[in-house]
């Protein structure tokens, strides 16, 4: 788990520097669990016709998967610096097959055990940075807010035409909610600006390298 908010935390927006294999793989791997979480359970909602769980559920989904395309892209890039090759590469997926086996390939493969173009070995190097920290969070923050504010703007819009509003005319206590749902994305908005307004100090510390490594 430490390696997936390793990625989406400390690292959100960072396209700069190294990834070891670790660090890409589990991060994939609970985006994945996290992904598959999410979408069964606004199946079982919509199943079990509970329309304003399954809402939120498909809400929260909705933001998750933008939110994450960023921090994905990051680490990806970040991965390909650690076997010295450019981002760029990731387009290399636009070539059938070969590309995507490639691809895979240079995620498998262990990276540079020196310091190259992009970076020291992250296997060698501790980094603590307290400013990078904050900012990245606070990036997350105001994305997945801008798009949840959206979303429930839209689903309010549409909520006073047709159907919609049949049903909640019906059931006023999810009209209700969905216009107090509102109230946290711009909760969330200003508090993402107050963290991009904080200051911190940003310190890198090396851990000692063996002598036989030197």
């Amino acid at each position: 788990m430490k390696w997936y908010l390793k990625v989406v935390v400390d690292n959100y927006a960072n396209f700069s520097g190294r990834a070891r294999r670790k660090e890409y793989w589990m991060f994939a791997l609970f985006n994945f669990i996290f992904s598959f979480l999410l979408s069964a359970l606004a199946i079982v909602f919509r199943l079990a016709h509970n329309r304003t769980a399954g809402m939120i559920i498909g809400i929260i989904y909705s933001i998750y998967g933008l939110a994450i395309i960023i921090p994905s892209l990051a680490v990806t890039i970040r991965r390909l610096h650690d076997v010295g090759k450019s981002g760029w590469w990731l387009l290399i997926n636009l070539v059938p097959i070969t590309g995507n086996i490639f691809y895979l390939i240079n995620m498998c493969t262990v990276g540079e055990s020196k310091d190259n173009q992009y970076g020291p070995d992250p296997k060698k190097e501790k980094i603590a940075k307290k400013s990078l920290k904050i900012k990245n969070v606070a990036i997350f923050l105001m994305i997945s807010s801008i798009f949840w504010l959206l979303k429930d703007l839209y689903w309010i819009i549409r909520s006073f035409t047709g159907d919609s509003w049949n049903y909640y005319k019906e059931n006023p206590v999810d009209l209700i909610i969905s216009i107090l749902l509102i109230t946290l994305p711009i909760s969330f908005l200003l508090l993402s600006i107050a963290l991009m307004n904080s200051k911190t100090n940003t310190q890198i510390i090396k851990s000692p390298i063996p002598d036989e490594l030197k």
